[in-house]
């Protein structure tokens, strides 16, 4: 805009000056007087790229092109082209990409603790440190499995991946293999069903060491999408309930008879399956959805913001070239003014040699 707003003839330039003496410019197009197309909606942009033909406030790339270079027969074909590239950039700066508001403050930091919080149950929490009460969100060692693993009121396997984990993966009770269950090589010290063999927090480290990172290369967007997608894909229900994991009867016990599972609340009659009343996933399903979100807004702005490089080096190219074009040479047949002869005096026709015919 700088450059057109160079180019431009002084008629125009002069348009948003209030005063010159003063320095002062019209705020907007009603207090230049001004009416056209949209001249409310660009005055603003147009007003600064005003300001900015004042050396002093001139950017260094501006400065860089010696628009001041340019010859008066060479600005109308190239405030032509200019005028074309300003409309292609338009077009690409339309596709720049507003974040929303929770994409906007999503941070490294933010999205770091989010994940930590969802798969320890805390944010302070490590693979090596996290205990069971942080796991569960309390300590599960005064409850029976059946009521600690389950999304009804009461139950605290959704408050973290490892409380989930635990739910599915430790030993069920008679230390029979139940089919359908999580097929760790770790089943746990104790035959877990009520406060006898409540989780330990070796366990607990133990099923965190099974958690691999993302394969690199990948989206980490991508990659939690698909891998909430892949648990929302494992949801069982039938008519009247639905789990994760292995169910046999009554609920998720953990005796090899009934369920080494969790028990999802209202499941059977949620388009989800339930799956969402798990805290951490709803916690991971929110942000997948941001992160997504943030990359392909990044996206979008990143191809805007080249092509928009890509038409103002061309444009820097055109510039350069039209700098040295030479002026425009006249014409063999182009019609040339005579001079004028000079008027003879009346004094100088005082003889039949010079006094003209029929005089």
């Amino acid at each position: 805009m700088d450059i057109n707003m160079s180019l431009s003839n002084p008629s125009w330039q002069d348009m948003f000056v209030k005063d010159k003496s003063k320095g002062e410019l019209h705020a907007n197009s009603a207090d230049a007087k001004q009416k056209g197309e949209d001249y409310d909606g660009q005055w603003a942009a147009w007003l600064e790229a005003r300001k900015r033909l004042e050396k002093a406030k001139q950017t260094t790339a501006f400065k860089g092109l010696n628009l001041e270079e340019v010859k008066d027969y060479q600005k109308p074909a190239l405030r032509r082209h200019v005028q074309v590239i300003a409309e292609q950039v338009a077009a690409a700066a339309a596709a720049f990409a507003t974040p929303g508001a929770e994409t906007a403050t999503l941070t490294s930091q933010s999205a770091t603790s989010t994940l930590k919080t969802a798969a320890y149950g805390d944010a302070t929490a490590r693979e090596t440190t996290v205990t069971a009460q942080q796991a569960f969100g309390e300590n599960v060692a005064s409850k029976t499995r059946a009521a600690t693993c389950t999304t009804n009121a009461g139950g605290t396997a959704g408050k973290s991946v490892l409380a989930t984990a635990a739910c599915l993966c430790l030993i069920p009770n008679g230390g029979t293999d139940v089919k359908g269950a999580c097929a760790m090589t770790l089943d746990g010290s104790g035959q877990w069903q009520d406060s006898t063999a409540a989780p330990r927090d070796s366990e607990i480290q133990n099923l965190a060491k099974y958690c691999s990172g993302a394969p690199a290369g990948n989206s980490p967007a991508r990659t939690l999408r698909t891998a909430l997608d892949s648990i929302a894909g494992a949801v069982i229900r039938d008519a009247t309930r639905a789990h994760l994991g292995a169910f046999k009867s009554t609920d998720c016990a953990g005796q090899n008879n009934k369920g080494v599972c969790v028990q999802l609340h209202n499941g059977a009659a949620a388009a989800d399956g339930g799956v969402k009343k798990l805290q951490w996933y709803a916690t991971l399903d929110t942000l997948a959805d941001n992160l997504i979100r943030r990359q392909a807004t990044q996206t979008a702005n990143t191809l805007a913001k080249n092509k928009i490089q890509e038409l103002v080096t061309a444009l820097k190219s055109f510039i350069k070239v039209t700098k040295g074009e030479a002026a425009p040479a006249i014409a063999a047949n182009t019609p040339t003014a005579t001079a004028p002869v000079p008027a003879a005096s009346c004094s100088s026709y005082n003889t039949n040699a010079t006094c003209p015919k029929n005089n």
